[in-house]
């Protein structure tokens, strides 16, 4: 749009130079109410030409403020796609690296299956290791009372006699 609307303004304004110039040329005073006329024509003309430049003026003004901001645009947006790659970029690296976090997460979940049967059978282990001697000791400490209880207070204790039987008479 920018070129064909340069090109545009830049034709009015030589069509406009042009027919300033012939209207100029061709106004010849002859007298003085003509002249008058002409100098009046020529104002209007210089009127009209002031105005069209004024008017381009502020067009071509508006055009480069137009144009300015997009460039400005253009910019930002440039600058946008660079950030979005570079955050692609990054979310890239981030994906990579939670795709290998799961995989070692995958490898070591066997692993760690391994150590908690192999974990649970040496607790196992450890608490019949305790077990077994202190029921050991148990089982001595019950037999050593057995034997004292039966080789030296057992034969303290007065059996009970038994009463004495009537002899029956046989009839």
């Amino acid at each position: 749009h920018y070129p064909l609307r340069r090109q545009r303004q830049m034709c009015i304004r030589d069509r406009i130079n042009s027919e300033y110039i012939r209207v100029r040329d061709n106004l010849v005073p002859t007298t003085f109410v003509k002249v008058d006329k002409n100098a009046q024509l020529k104002d209007d003309i210089e009127k009209k030409e002031y105005d069209q430049k004024t008017r381009l003026l502020v067009d071509h003004q508006k055009l480069e403020e137009s144009r300015q901001r997009l460039q400005d645009t253009r910019r930002i947006g440039e600058e946008t796609i660079i950030m979005g790659e570079d955050t692609l970029d990054t979310m890239k690296k981030q994906k990579e690296q939670l795709l290998h976090a799961r995989d070692q997460l995958d490898a070591i979940n066997p692993n760690l299956k391994k150590a908690r049967e192999i974990l649970s059978s040496m607790s196992r282990r450890v608490i019949t290791t305790k077990i077994i001697p202190i029921l050991l000791i148990i089982l001595l400490v019950i037999a050593s009372l057995l034997v004292v209880f039966f080789r030296w207070i057992w034969p303290l204790i007065p059996s009970p006699s038994p009463a004495p039987q009537t002899p029956k008479k046989l009839v």
